[in-house]
């Protein structure tokens, strides 16, 4: 059984009125993305992977299934 931990940094919502801060928002994640590959034994989901579900009304755990996210307690 495989008991490797793994990560999906989904991305950050533009909550301000300025559309142009998008990026900033996506800037973000992605630096949180890198951040989190240089942590041995942790599988972090490509950027990608995480993009696709920018912007859709899904529920996390939905998600984090999706993306094979895995977590042990």
């Amino acid at each position: 059984m495989n008991n490797q931990k793994s990560i999906a940094v989904i991305p950050f919502v533009n909550m301000s009125n300025d559309i142009d801060n998008e990026y900033f928002c996506d800037g973000i994640t992605e630096e949180i993305i890198n951040a989190l590959t240089k942590i041995d034994k942790l599988k972090v989901i490509a950027r990608t992977s995480s993009f696709a579900f920018k912007g859709k009304d899904i529920d996390i755990r939905k998600i984090g299934g999706q993306l094979g996210g895995k977590h042990n307690s």
